[in-house]
C-alpha cells in the first residue's frame, strides 16, 4: 500500500490552528501519515520577530536584562515537537517527527531523504517578519526536491 505522507516544518509557528487546519484538509483528501520536522533554530536575532513570537505565546521570554535568555534551541524543538505530536494525534493518521538541523533547508532536505512525503507544508511567520520567506525557502525546496510546497503563514498580529 503506498503512502501519502505529509512533511509539516515548522519552528516559532508550530502548533497554529491555520497550520492543524491545513493538515486537517490533508488528511481529507487522503493524506495517511504526517512526519513533522522542527529546525533547531537559534532565537530570532530581528527585534520585530522576536516580539512578534513571545506575543503570540510561542516562544516564552524567560531570564532578565533586555533581551532575556532563552532556552536551548534544541531542547526548545523537541518540547515543540512533542507537543506537536499531541496536536496532530486526533487527525486520525500515524503522526511522528524530528528535531532537524538549524538550517532549514537542510532540516528538510534531511527528512526527505528519510521519509518521503508527496508535500511540505511550511508554516512561517507573517511576511513582514518571516526570515524562511526572506530566504525563498519554499521555491528553493520546491525546486531541489520536486515536491509540493504549501506555505502556511501564521495570521498578522491584530491590531485594535
Amino acid at each position: 500500500m503506498a503512502q501519502h505522507r505529509i512533511l509539516i516544518v515548522a519552528n516559532r509557528t508550530l502548533g497554529g490552528d491555520q497550520l492543524v487546519d491545513a493538515a486537517r484538509e490533508r488528511v481529507k483528501a487522503g493524506a495517511d501519515a504526517v512526519w513533522i520536522v522542527v529546525p533547531a533554530a537559534p532565537p530570532p536575532e530581528d527585534a520585530a520577530a522576536y516580539s512578534w513570537v513571545t506575543e503570540q505565546g510561542l516562544m516564552p521570554p524567560a531570564g532578565g536584562g533586555d533581551r532575556p535568555a532563552l532556552p536551548d534551541a534544541y531542547r526548545l524543538a523537541e518540547t515543540k515537537l512533542e507537543q506537536a505530536r499531541d496536536q496532530f494525534r486526533p487527525l486520525g493518521v500515524p503522526v511522528d517527527g524530528e528535531v532537524g538541523d538549524e538550517d532549514p533547508f537542510r532540516a528538510i532536505g534531511d527528512a526527505l531523504t528519510a521519509h518521503p512525503c508527496e508535500e511540505v507544508l511550511l508554516s512561517t511567520l507573517p511576511r513582514a517578519v518571516s526570515h524562511w520567506l526572506r530566504l525563498d525557502l519554499p521555491s528553493r525546496v520546491q525546486r531541489k526536491y520536486g515536491v509540493p510546497v504549501t506555505t502556511v503563514p501564521a495570521p498578522a498580529r491584530q491590531r485594535t
